[in-house]
């Protein structure tokens, strides 16, 4: 996100969150559905393998 130290020790979590849902919709990951199917699909692998 490009923030200093000093600007992320300064920032109420409100602003932060706020930060990071600019970040994610200006980067095109606005879609949180999207992010969760990711996570499925991420933890089914992990599930096949034995490992969760």
């Amino acid at each position: 996100m490009g923030w200093r130290p000093a600007d992320f020790w300064a920032a109420t979590p409100h602003e932060f969150f706020a930060a990071l849902d600019g970040h994610a919709a200006a980067n095109g990951r606005g879609d949180k559905g999207e992010s969760e199917a990711e996570f499925a699909s991420f933890k089914a692998k992990l599930e096949a393998k034995g490992l969760a």
